[in-house]
């Protein structure tokens, strides 16, 4: 695979020897010139197909002459996206799927508040969906999913480098504009595409751009010590009310959801009393 340096801090990344007649697909250099001049991104890596932005992105974050400042990875496709834990993300042609890498002192976030990030980042995705389908609220469903008329239409993976340069990775796959019709049996009747909900096709890169634009607002926010956001994300959270089953450190909590607190911690009330908890994976609600 060859790595051609293009102006605008674009990198595109393609097959050796790509046919002269064959143009590439996707971000165009204006588009990124879009995206450099309206975010706090500095730097974009296009890739026609990828196996996942956040791998390539914490691959980046260890080769030290590579990496500047935000550098955003940017894929039409990818063969392998991650999820949290063992789960995959599947995505058809026409879904936004990147990884912005932060440097660990970006913004002033403090290592201790990196795990919020999940949450900044389905906030950011929640009100920039609200741009393209009016009437419609987004909602965030603890830690790391954002859902559109109660389906999946956003899935977020946030990963750390380890050691003094440390770094983070904040992967986001969007269903844009690749309509759930197309997608496994499984998952047709659990997720959505925001062109579902808009009835058209909805430009990527304004979307991404607002996704942008909110998420540097949050993470500023978060590193200045602001803890306005917070009850923005109270307001968008998904399992508020709902019974819930959370599996963590090995065992199980069953209990009604009294929200997300200001530590990012979902408030569980048990029959031992409301339970605070930082992480762990939602095996049901309802």
């Amino acid at each position: 695979m060859v790595v051609f340096a293009l102006p605008s801090s674009l990198r595109y990344a393609e097959m050796a020897n790509p046919p002269s007649h064959q143009p590439l697909q996707g971000l165009s250099p204006r588009e990124v010139d879009r995206i450099v001049a309206e975010s706090f991104v500095e730097q974009v890596e296009y890739h026609a197909e990828l196996d996942s932005t956040n791998s390539r992105a914490l691959q980046i974050a260890h080769e030290e002459t590579s990496c500047g400042g935000v550098t955003l990875v940017f894929a039409e496709s990818q063969t392998a996206g991650r999820g949290r834990g063992e789960n995959r993300w599947w995505s058809g042609p026409g879904a936004l799927t990147f990884s912005l890498l932060l440097p660990g002192e970006h913004l002033s976030l403090s290592t201790g508040e990196w795990p919020t990030t999940s949450l900044i980042a389905g906030l950011a995705v929640g009100e920039a969906i609200g741009q393209f389908v009016s009437g419609e609220t987004a909602m965030v469903k603890w830690p790391n999913d954002v859902y559109l008329r109660g389906r999946k239409v956003c899935g977020i993976l946030v990963e750390a480098t380890s050691g003094a340069r440390g770094m983070l990775a904040i992967g986001i796959g969007v269903n844009v504009n690749n309509s759930l019709a197309e997608a496994p049996d499984e998952l047709a009747s659990s997720a959505i595409a925001v062109c579902d909900v808009a009835r058209c096709e909805v430009s990527r890169v304004d979307l991404l751009i607002a996704i942008l634009q909110r998420l540097e607002k949050y993470l500023r926010e978060l590193g200045s010590g602001d803890i306005r956001w917070q009850e923005h994300w109270r307001k968008r959270c998904l399992l508020t009310g709902r019974a819930v089953q959370l599996d963590a450190h090995g065992g199980r909590l069953v209990g009604i959801c009294r929200g997300i607190d200001g530590d990012g911690a979902l408030v569980l009330e048990t029959e031992a009393g409301l339970t605070r908890c930082l992480s762990g994976v939602i095996a049901h609600f309802e």
